[in-house]
């Protein structure tokens, strides 16, 4: 798994991009994980039929702190 951040979006805002090889083991079920703890925050985009890419946008961990607060 590497995580690339990038300062630009099509939206205009910040994001971290997270890579997974999903031929190792536990990496797709990580991913939906991640995927479903982000919620509307994140995206996953397929890179080929080996890799996916978990697409972050900023202010995501500030809405979840609120979430759970809540």
């Amino acid at each position: 798994m590497t995580t690339i951040p990038n300062t630009s979006s099509a939206e205009g805002r910040p994001y971290e991009l997270v890579v997974f090889d999903v031929r190792v083991p536990g990496a797709t079920e990580r991913l939906v994980s991640e995927r479903a703890a982000w919620r509307e925050d994140a995206t996953v985009e397929p890179l080929g039929p080996d890799h996916a890419a978990l697409i972050v946008r900023a202010g995501g961990a500030a809405r979840m702190h609120n979430r759970r607060a809540a």
